[in-house]
């Protein structure tokens, strides 16, 4: 495959063997599917497979790419309910939060990124899974938002998945489900779309990544459908269930 380099210059980026390729579509598809349907986890579902396969200075920008487009499909349903102003404070916490985390991106060793991000998998599916009763006040203020907003922004720029903590966090509050996809979804959005553009200010997009992109667009496109499908027409609880314990094992094993 040939890619543009630089003006009057091409270069070969070399291609994906084919198992590679397959694990990239399929990995790609289910996360679109699940992230359409359920409103987060992309980066977890995708993710687990394709860092056995590629760099994770790869995965990590190629994810992005990925859940901006699966966020950007999903919120087109959402955007009657948004409310972007209740959201300033969180996404001013995540946006500090990003800056921070990509001072430590660079030196980040892979067989410790990998064992870190089992340990976050087993630890964020097993809140999840437990889900323990409201334990916070429904109020919240903009403090805590920016707070939460913070650590979703680290969170996010090391693992890809910056839904994690907001998530965590409407679940601990009683939130609804509809009101947390209205508070989570375009945290995500946006907390992407700013460390995207941190990564190609420092040069991190590298053509490897936007050509490997291309290579997944068809399988995003299709579970982004199939997952619109899905929604509302399948027990989401059930769903969600099933990913967890999912995403569970998987984290055991990459710790194993």
């Amino acid at each position: 495959m040939w890619v543009f380099m630089r003006v009057g210059r091409y270069e070969r980026t070399p291609m994906l063997p084919l198992a590679t390729q397959c694990v990239l579509l399929a990995s790609v598809f289910a996360g679109a599917l699940v992230s359409s349907f359920a409103g987060f986890a992309f980066s977890p579902v995708a993710g687990v497979a394709l860092l056995y396969f590629l760099p994770h200075k790869l995965v990590i920008p190629l994810l992005m790419f990925c859940s901006i487009i699966v966020q950007v499909a999903t919120l087109a349903y959402l955007r009657r309910s948004l409310v972007w102003a209740n959201l300033r404070p969180m996404l001013a916490g995540g946006a500090v939060g990003v800056a921070l985390a990509i001072l430590l991106f660079a030196g980040i060793d892979a067989r410790a990124f990998q064992v870190g991000y089992g340990l976050f998998l087993a630890i964020y599916a097993t809140v999840m899974l437990c889900r323990p009763k409201k334990l916070f006040a429904e109020g919240d203020g903009p403090v805590r938002q920016t707070v939460i907003g913070l650590a979703g922004g680290i969170v996010g720029m090391l693992t890809a998945t910056p839904g994690a903590i907001p998530v965590v966090y409407c679940d601990l509050r009683g939130v609804p489900k509809d009101a947390q996809r209205t508070t989570v979804q375009p945290f995500i959005l946006a907390m992407q779309v700013f460390a995207i553009s941190l990564f190609a200010v420092r040069g991190d997009v590298s053509m490897e990544v936007l050509s490997t992109l291309l290579v997944a667009l068809p399988a995003l496109v299709a579970g982004v459908i199939v997952g619109l499908l899905l929604f509302g027409r399948v027990p989401e609880a059930r769903f969600r269930q099933v990913v967890l314990v999912l995403l569970f094992v998987t984290g055991l094993g990459l710790l194993l």
